[in-house]
């Protein structure tokens, strides 16, 4: 007898509308603007609740987790460049389950890393980055088709494919993070290799 009724519904539906109109608007104002001659590397979050987090991601489906230990794994004057999931704020989708105003604030309690507006062009930001940083998302491997390594926390399709560092502790961030700053350099043909063995 726990069912909603159809005006219950409704009332529901308005409520996680402005809920999450609130949240995006709390998002933005949160903003700062890309140096592009900076060092950083750049992360997509998911939007959550979904399975490319729980349970692909295992603990880090925690963003929060994957932030903390990326930003004291970096070195000094590399920042962290952090966009959010357009979709986390879809009206018609279910981002208010997973967000509040805390999760920005305790992002921000990083001196080293910055949110940026969900309008910011991706590939650009890929473009100029150090490496991209992702959990299971199709952003690596845009990243890794653009000539950029990338730091896979969870589960993804492309995990063993060239250019891809899979990270389950802060030894293997600082071990990835060294071993691209020592040239590491994407060899197209191989992940060509890797794309004719899985299709």
């Amino acid at each position: 007898h726990s069912a909603l009724n159809r005006l219950q519904v409704r009332s529901l539906y308005k409520q996680t509308r402005k809920y999450k109109k609130e949240l995006a608007l709390y998002y933005h104002s949160c903003c700062s603007e890309p140096d592009y001659n900076e060092k950083y590397i750049f992360i997509a979050l998911h939007y959550q609740p979904e399975e490319t987090t729980v349970p692909s991601a295992g603990i880090y489906y925690d963003q929060l987790m994957m932030l903390n230990n990326l930003s004291i794994s970096i070195p000094e004057n590399w920042k962290i460049y952090l966009k959010e999931h357009p979709t986390q704020f879809h009206p018609n989708y279910e981002g208010e389950c997973s967000r509040d105003t805390t999760f920005y604030d305790d992002i921000l309690k990083h001196d080293n890393i910055k949110i940026l507006d969900t309008k910011i062009e991706s590939f650009k930001l890929i473009d100029n980055s150090q490496m991209v940083v992702t959990l299971t998302g199709t952003v690596g491997f845009e990243a890794i088709l653009r000539g950029k390594p990338v730091l896979i926390f969870g589960n993804a399709w492309y995990s063993y494919c060239h250019g891809v560092f899979n990270i389950n502790s802060i030894n293997d961030i600082k071990s990835a993070i060294n071993t691209i700053r020592d040239g590491f350099v994407i060899d197209q043909n191989k992940i060509k290799s890797f794309l004719h063995v899985i299709l």
